[in-house]
């Protein structure tokens, strides 16, 4: 007879891998099928330049991943097949035409220092922005990471929030509006909206959030790439 399978996912990239993983960890039996002959999708590495340098091919940094289960709490115990992160420093330069640059590190004071050289209100403005924000990451990442109809929606987790109004009106406003309210100076603004890249208009309605994705890269987390060896 022929082997049977509870679920079959279609692709191999590192979305389907992820949910095929949970489904196998519940007891069902699954099936990837992938149709090339290197698995992980936009996650997968090769060597593309000179032979034992192995390239992340498609994802520049993984970022947000950090405050998901699947790491956060070690849920599938990637680091028994070979996952190892390392964290480099500075963790973001952007050049500017006129000469400068502003420079992002690990370390908070010495980042603050960098927006400073351009507007000293902009160097404050970082620090007081990330302890804000700090406040309410726990609840939008509760958010990200809960089934849509599991857990409360975000509107009745930030009414329990002190400054919950607050939030609820940045998060409907563009990113340009939280930034160009919150730094005077364009560099800092312009930093703050390309570092990194938004996958929507900075200026559309409901892209608040993406005013803070720079401090998914902060001193905590840096952009940190992925180690190990070639799949």
């Amino acid at each position: 007879m022929a082997e049977r399978f509870d679920i079959v996912v279609a692709g191999a990239g590192h979305n389907s891998l992820i949910a095929a993983a949970y489904l196998a960890k519940a007891g069902y039996r699954c099936l990837v099928l992938e149709g090339r002959p290197i698995v992980g999708g936009g996650v997968k590495s090769a060597q593309l330049t000179l032979r034992g340098f192995t390239h992340d091919i498609c994802s520049s940094a993984h970022n947000g991943i950090h405050g998901n289960p699947i790491l956060r709490d070690d849920e599938l115990k990637l680091g028994e097949y070979g996952l190892e992160y390392i964290y480099p420093d500075p963790v973001y330069h952007m050049p500017f035409p006129d000469g400068s640059y502003l420079t992002q590190w690990r370390d908070l004071d010495r980042t603050c220092e960098e927006f400073a050289k351009f507007s000293k209100k902009d160097g404050l403005a970082y620090r007081r922005m990330i302890a804000e924000y700090e406040t309410v990451k726990p609840l939008l990442n509760a958010v990200a990471f809960t089934p849509i109809g599991f857990g409360k929606p975000i509107n009745d987790r930030l009414a329990e929030h002190p400054h919950g109004k607050l939030w609820q009106r940045r998060l409907t406003m563009s990113a340009w509006e939280n930034v160009r309210d919150t730094f005077e100076d364009d560099h800092c603004r312009a930093f703050m909206l390309g570092c990194p890249y938004p996958l929507q208009p900075v200026q559309d309605p409901m892209t608040g959030r993406a005013a803070y994705l720079p401090l998914h890269s902060s001193e905590r987390a840096g952009r940190c790439r992925k180690e190990g060896q070639e799949r």
